[in-house]
């Protein structure tokens, strides 16, 4: 165990505790406001013991770190706290929020840059709660910590948070969630009910419920020994640490998505079929081969109903698309459309259809066309290219679509 620095939302120096060894795959704990921060101390270990580098996050205004510098206490703060942590960490975490930190979660994950983490672990969360109820009780707490000097927390933490804002935007984060979550109960709960908690499961499609047993509170000491059961019991099948294998011979689609985790671009290739009509399909097999001469390569499917137009064809285009056509890129994928219908295009030199406003268009001559298995490599020698400087690409990795993020 060790205490580290990291920086949170405007630079603010936040105090995490980190287990076990650092080349494990991740796991964030972010503990909820009131709880005292050693209460994890068990279920940390237990993690780091399975093999996970474990990183139990205070929040600001939350233990050691002390108050807010300026007394910024609304949700974004900390969700933009966690963000900041996960944009910098080399691989995707496993995050479990406890009670406040749960809503934190949900929304860091749920209303951000997609996929920062693999797998999500929600302890006492819910978003059709109450917001009375929650008020009450974070009055209660309120009180209790300003005549406790020796409180864990800023009660201006609580006294920032508006419930019932909370509860539509908690709806729509809970629906974006793409990731296994697993929701976490205990069977004597006060803190949700079994109802609040099939609702949350109900909104969040890949996930499961879990409970705890014989009391109220979680993170108590006669608990932590079944959480820390249950918490890698469901990592291990939703993100297992070891690597994950194909040899010859195995499922074909488990080496499709090995090969998906190599990070690509989407182009659309265009050409004109022998009647004339242009014709396009979505490819991410897309790499240079050449500058002298100046030579590149696709690899349409050999199945692709406008295969022949590029077969026939002298002349084809290579389109790279940029992060606002996405669109473009899923309706050229499609079958049975009319994919220039309504999308801004034009021709150059040899006639084929050029995407108006791609981030890259490439007019090529057809250098030569290969067998590759289920797919054809189609080389193009460049005649013409167009660059747009200011846009950035729409990225693939894993099947999902993606941005860049600046270091």
């Amino acid at each position: 165990m060790s205490k580290e620095i990291c920086r949170g939302f405007g630079g603010i120096e936040l105090i995490s505790t980190t287990y076990g060894n650092q080349i494990n795959p991740p796991v964030i704990i972010v503990p909820g406001a009131t709880l005292h921060p050693d209460a994890w101390e068990a279920a940390a270990n237990d993690l780091a013991s399975a093999g996970r580098y474990v990183i139990k996050l205070e929040m600001r205004g939350h233990g050691e770190n002390g108050p807010s510098p300026d007394g910024s206490y609304g949700i974004d703060y900390f969700v933009a706290d966690l963000r900041e942590l996960l944009r910098n960490l080399s691989s995707r975490p496993v995050v479990i929020g406890a009670t406040l930190g749960a809503w934190v979660a949900l929304l860091a994950a749920g209303e951000g840059e997609p996929d920062l983490v693999s797998a999500l672990v929600l302890i006492e969360a819910s978003h059709d709660f109450d917001p009375d109820r929650i008020r009450q009780t974070a009055d209660l707490l309120i009180d209790q910590a300003r005549l406790n000097p020796a409180s864990v927390f800023d009660p201006s933490i609580l006294d920032q948070i508006d419930p019932t804002a909370l509860k539509s935007r908690l709806a729509l984060a809970a629906r974006k969630i793409s990731v296994p979550t697993l929701l976490v109960r205990g069977a004597l709960s006060r803190h949700t009910s079994e109802e609040e908690i099939r609702n949350l499961s109900a909104l969040i499609k890949p996930s499961e419920i879990a409970h705890i047993t014989g009391n109220g509170q979680l993170l108590i000491d006669s608990d932590t020994e079944q959480l820390g059961a249950l918490l890698i019991e469901f990592m291990e099948r939703q993100a297992p640490r070891q690597p994950i294998e194909y040899v010859e011979g195995s499922d074909p689609r488990l080496l499709r998505n090995l090969l998906g985790g190599f990070a690509t671009g989407i182009t659309v290739i265009t050409s004109r079929a022998p009647d004339g009509s242009p014709v396009g399909l979505t490819a991410n097999s897309f790499t240079s081969v050449s500058l002298d001469p100046p030579l590149l390569l696709v690899c349409p499917s050999a199945t692709a109903g406008s295969l022949s137009a590029f077969e026939e064809n002298e002349y084809f285009a290579v389109n790279i698309l940029h992060i606002g056509q996405q669109e473009i890129s899923n309706l050229f994928a499609r079958k049975g459309e009319d994919r220039f219908a309504g999308i801004e295009w034009e021709c150059w030199d040899k006639n084929v259809p050029i995407l108006t406003h791609s981030l890259v268009s490439f007019e090529c001559r057809k250098y030569a066309m290969h067998e590759g298995g289920d797919h054809k490599i189609l080389v193009g020698q460049v005649l013409r290219a167009r660059f747009e400087p200011h846009r950035d690409p729409l990225l693939f990795f894993r099947g999902k679509y993606r941005r860049l993020h600046f270091a």
